[in-house]
């Protein structure tokens, strides 16, 4: 958690800029917002993980293999429903 308010509130506004932008590109599905909040938010969390915390697993792993990893999750959540 971000433990300065000021910081805390930036980041919420500009998260949730990402999220309405990734929303709005979603094909018509139910809960549109909440869907782009889980890809916005797993993204970030394996940014944390690989730049912020440097965690082995994530910095270790190229782009390609976390990408074909993750882009499951991410298609189930961003594709037509079904």
């Amino acid at each position: 958690m971000l433990t300065d308010q000021a910081a805390a509130d930036h980041v919420r506004v500009a998260l949730g800029r990402q999220i309405d932008s990734v929303g709005a590109a979603l094909p018509a599905a139910e809960d549109p917002e909440l869907r782009a909040a889980l890809v916005v938010t797993t993204l970030l969390g394996v940014t944390i993980g690989h730049q912020f915390l440097g965690l082995a697993s994530l910095r270790d792993a190229s782009a390609d293999r976390i990408a074909a990893l993750l882009r499951p999750a991410i298609k189930a959540l961003a594709g037509p429903p079904g």
